[in-house]
């Protein structure tokens, strides 16, 4: 993604660079709001009483 706003921008006209800032405030903002929606989902399955899963040790038999 950030390739593709550095190729927007190779131009160096005006609507390329608005182009490629789009991109990035784009990525930045995911790259910031996913952890945050991880998270709050996370967050509110715990307080609805659902237990993380686990990885259970096999037993050999």
């Amino acid at each position: 993604m950030a390739g593709m706003a550095l190729y927007t921008a190779q131009d160096l006209t005006l609507a390329s660079i608005l182009t490629a800032m789009k991109i990035m405030m784009i990525v930045v903002f995911v790259f910031l709001t996913s952890p945050t929606a991880t998270h709050a989902i996370i967050d509110a399955g715990f307080m609805a009483g659902l237990r993380p899963w686990t990885k259970e040790q096999e037993v050999e038999k």
